[in-house]
């Protein structure tokens, strides 16, 4: 992950859950992408979620904070 994890943008889920998700895209090895969400609390950051190309978005039910 990136040094500073604020620098990353916001999830496009963020203002429908009205809290700060951010989100990191990333590529395994055999070339498949894929969308981690996630929120940064105090100086910890809490992984949401892990979203693969075409999936839907991410609603409300499915994340625990």
């Amino acid at each position: 992950m990136q040094r500073n994890p604020h620098g990353s943008s916001r999830a496009p889920e963020a203002d429908a859950i009205e809290r700060d998700i951010r989100q990191m895209s990333f590529k395994t090895r055999r070339g498949r992408r894929y969308r981690a969400l996630f929120i940064i609390l105090d100086s910890t950051i809490h992984v949401l979620a892990v979203r693969g190309h075409g999936q839907e978005l991410v609603s409300n039910d499915e994340l625990e904070f």
